[in-house]
């Protein structure tokens, strides 16, 4: 059945207030609303090059385990102070509460003894044909939450990345390039930065 996406644009400038609608329908769409389990605290404690080390859990009753796709992201650089984030990472190997990780795509791994957090990422099967998508919007929940769209490769297509209570969308209708032009998507993989409790978030896809 046909199915709508409907966006309100508003914006205030110089004491004027401005607003435009934007909204398509399309043949079907997928929706999706994954609970992301929470995530949690550890300590890089071996950096062997820019995406590879390991992580030392703070807590030894962590859920991460071999073969799952993490999110790890740092606020506190221990040499630079600086933020980064690094999305796709694979645990290749748990022992307790030490946790290898490679690979990924991000900003470089921080400095040994660097504060991280790690997220296992959730998988969302959405085989869509970019060229047919009319409308995408991808809503964070309380944290910090990262959309990554990959084509059956495992090649990223698509990365968004939101702070918390923010949206993403697009529409056909916006003026903008469909960022997903001239691929297929196979899978959206989503993750956070919230250590107290799991993250709900919301999307969905529009297409024809």
């Amino acid at each position: 059945m046909p199915e709508s996406l409907s966006v309100q644009i508003q914006a205030g400038a110089f004491g004027r207030q401005y607003s435009d609608d934007v909204g398509v329908t399309t043949e079907t769409g997928q929706p999706f609303s994954p609970t992301v389990a929470k995530a949690w605290t550890g300590t890089l404690t071996t950096r062997t090059d820019l995406n590879t080390g390991v992580v030392t859990m703070d807590d030894a009753g962590h859920l991460i385990t071999n073969g799952s796709k993490v999110m790890i992201y740092w606020e506190d650089d221990a040499a630079t102070h600086a933020a980064g984030r690094r999305r796709f990472q694979s645990v290749t190997a748990v022992a307790g509460v030490a946790v290898s990780i490679d690979l990924g795509a991000g900003d470089d791994l921080p400095t040994n003894l660097t504060s991280v957090i790690l997220c296992v990422m959730e998988q969302i099967d959405a085989v869509i044909i970019g060229n047919n998508i009319e409308g995408i919007v991808l809503s964070a929940g309380a944290a910090e939450t990262n959309f990554v769209f990959h084509d059956n490769a495992a090649a990223e297509l698509l990365y968004v990345p939101l702070v918390a209570n923010s949206s993403y969308v697009y529409t056909s209708e916006m003026g903008v390039t469909n960022p997903l032009a001239g691929v297929t998507t196979a899978t959206i993989w989503v993750g956070h930065n919230n250590t107290g409790a799991a993250n709900d978030c919301v999307g969905a896809v529009y297409f024809n």
